[in-house]
């Protein structure tokens, strides 16, 4: 098994061999963190749906999630999102400690991107205890 990340070189991750099946597991908090941040720098980018939700940060998640499953040309595709503390915070009480509160405008991104993923027929795999870039040994 292979792991990277969606900000990998795209041409470096071409040229790993990865057989005919290609799976391609998305970690969901990143990815939507990501592209709510690069789009709320500008003001402009800023989006809203007609009934008034913010969409700024599902559109750019999609755009980067289909444009990778297209370039790896990927077989599979799943996104897994973080849900509850994990256990690395019963470990350690101060991780992700220094992050600030999540903004109003992107939280309610979270389930807007969950409807529209399984709309679209991409499953979506969440645990309380494990976050998406928890790996398991093969």
């Amino acid at each position: 098994m292979l792991q990277l990340s969606l900000f990998n070189d795209i041409e470096e991750v071409k040229r790993e061999s990865v057989g005919e099946q290609v799976a391609l597991i998305v970690d969901g908090n990143n990815v939507l963190n990501r592209a709510y941040y690069a789009s709320a720098l500008n003001p402009d980018n800023i989006m809203k749906s007609p009934d008034g939700r913010y969409t700024n940060g599902v559109l750019g998640f999609l755009k980067m999630i289909l444009k990778y499953k297209d370039e790896l040309k990927a077989t599979h595709l799943a996104v897994v999102f973080d849900e509850g503390r994990g256990f690395r915070q019963d470990l350690f009480q101060e991780y992700k400690g220094t992050r600030g509160k999540q903004p109003d405008e992107l939280k309610e991104q979270f389930p807007l991107l969950r409807s529209i993923l399984k709309g679209i027929g991409i499953p979506v795999f969440s645990h309380k205890q494990y976050e998406a870039d928890d790996r398991a040994t093969c």
